[in-house]
């Protein structure tokens, strides 16, 4: 299972860095063609923005997965020492769970109708659900990311036998 989240890890690195290059080329291409052959390309502002959906959204899972969120304090760190700052960091990986698995749901939906619909891009002429389905494939994979997280940090160092023994010295 580690092996296969490794994976799965190293194959989203590979795909955001893989449509950031595409991103870049795309736009290097229209800029080529506007101001030095004269004719702009009909496809690559929309292809430009579609790309950067799946930037935006498989980054937020990378965010996610390495713990770089950007964070607000606003309340002064607490002095009760570790368990209280455990509190607080479980109860904010549970909220950030269920706003993840609202959006997934919300998305689905969303992915769904558009699909439903059988909606084409306008000037690319691809259906509109390619897309929008980063919605589901960033926000899955940023819920599998908190719930690791949480698993990691408060289930499984609570069972721990060696922290038991630690503890009892």
């Amino acid at each position: 299972m580690v092996s296969a989240m490794k994976y799965l890890s190293r194959w989203s690195d590979v795909v955001l860095v893989a449509i950031f290059l595409l991103l870049f080329i795309v736009n290097l291409l229209q800029v080529f063609f506007r101001y030095v052959i004269g004719a702009s390309l009909t496809w690559s502002e929309e292809l430009a923005r579609h790309l950067f959906v799946w930037v935006t959204f498989l980054g937020m899972a990378l965010v996610t997965r390495d713990k770089d969120n950007i964070v607000i304090d606003i309340l002064p760190s607490p002095t009760g020492g570790g368990r209280v700052l455990g509190f607080i960091e479980a109860v904010q990986k549970i909220i950030t769970a269920i706003i993840m698995i609202v959006l997934l749901y919300l998305s689905v939906r969303y992915v769904w109708s558009v699909y439903d619909r059988g909606l084409l891009s306008p000037a690319m002429d691809i259906p509109l659900w390619i897309p929008t389905i980063s919605l589901v494939v960033g926000t899955l994979l940023s819920a599998r990311h908190i719930s690791a997280h949480f698993y990691k940090e408060h289930i499984l160092s609570t069972w721990d036998p060696k922290r038991e023994d630690r503890e009892a010295e």
